[in-house]
């Protein structure tokens, strides 16, 4: 595995260093891997979230109709989250432009608490 205090160290540089530990140690992906790898494994997980995200919001949609027009705009925005906010994080790093990445991954975040403050 890449060095664990390498992976402390880069999660503690996180403003959710408990969440980024807990999607890093798991993967196995995580061993022999320097900070780019480490972080298109945490925008991965982001991708993957969002997407089982979007599943749940399409099964609440027809099981919970007054949440509707609700759910509609929180399936935009995990839409967003997924189709354009992960691709451009993912290009950036590999592109050499981690500032870029990094600002995809914080956007994805304030979508996400966007639609949770909907409710």
């Amino acid at each position: 595995m890449a060095d664990r205090q390498f992976i402390d160290n880069t999660c503690k540089g996180t403003p959710y260093d408990n969440l980024c530990l807990s999607i890093l140690l798991p993967d196995l992906k995580s061993q022999n891997t320097d900070l780019t790898s480490l972080a298109l494994i945490a925008v991965n997980a982001v991708k993957n979230r969002g997407i089982q995200t979007q599943q749940q919001i399409q099964a609440l949609k027809n099981s919970r109709p007054e949440f509707t027009a609700t759910l509609v705009k929180c399936a935009e925005m995990y839409n967003a989250l997924v189709t354009v906010d992960v691709p451009l994080s993912i290009n950036a790093l590999n592109g050499g432009d981690p500032k870029f990445a990094e600002g995809g991954m914080a956007d994805s975040n304030l979508e996400s608490l966007a639609c949770e403050r909907s409710f």
